[in-house]
């Protein structure tokens, strides 16, 4: 529990805890264990929005080279007309360290 606590505690994700967010967390979570919860709840919210955020970016970007190279094929060596290349999902969640869609709580 105490990796969960401390991942609650730095909102930014830098790894380290300043003395003042150490105390204000600490008050924010005070309380009975629904305050411990609720935050974690509002950290994983967090971090899903963000995660699904990038994987939209990178969705857009790759919809952009599609419609360019539809728009203006290139000539393959090997049929003579334009050819695709897609990217991985999976590759895309792999860059972004998220290991699939687990929350950050969940790796302990």
């Amino acid at each position: 529990e105490a990796w969960s606590f401390f991942k609650l505690l730095d909102l930014d994700q830098r790894g380290d805890i300043e003395i003042e967010k150490f105390l204000m967390g600490c008050l924010r979570l005070r309380g009975n264990a629904k305050a411990i919860d609720m935050c974690k709840l509002i950290h994983d919210q967090a971090w899903l929005l963000k995660t699904q955020s990038n994987f939209h970016s990178h969705t857009e970007r790759e919809l952009r080279k599609i419609r360019k190279e539809l728009q203006n094929p290139s000539p393959s060596p090997f049929t003579g007309t334009g050819s695709l290349q897609f990217t991985n999902s999976q590759k895309f969640y792999e860059s972004q360290g998220t290991q699939g869609l687990k929350s950050p709580c969940e790796h302990g």
